[in-house]
């Protein structure tokens, strides 16, 4: 498994947030390896994205900080914290 640029499609719930902790076994944290870390466990929300050129959808976390910043930088995420839909 390696490192994958992500398109956001939308933001999940809190019960997706709780079903990727559920089923990953791990706190849900910012995976986006440019997230700088300066957030609280609470700014950490589930997010819907597909990888660049491919339609599945994936289940995995991201802070708001990432989120509000997706249209000025990338994101990528190690395909191991994706969860598929």
């Amino acid at each position: 498994m390696g490192y994958v640029k992500l398109n956001i499609i939308a933001k999940g719930t809190f019960e997706d947030l709780q079903r990727w902790k559920y089923l990953k076994m791990e706190e849900p944290k910012c995976w986006n390896s440019f997230c700088l870390g300066c957030y609280n466990q609470d700014d950490v929300s589930a997010v819907y994205v597909k990888k660049e050129g491919s339609s599945i959808l994936y289940l995995t976390t991201l802070c708001n900080d990432c989120m509000d910043e997706y249209f000025h930088n990338d994101i990528v995420v190690d395909e191991e914290y994706l969860l598929i839909i």
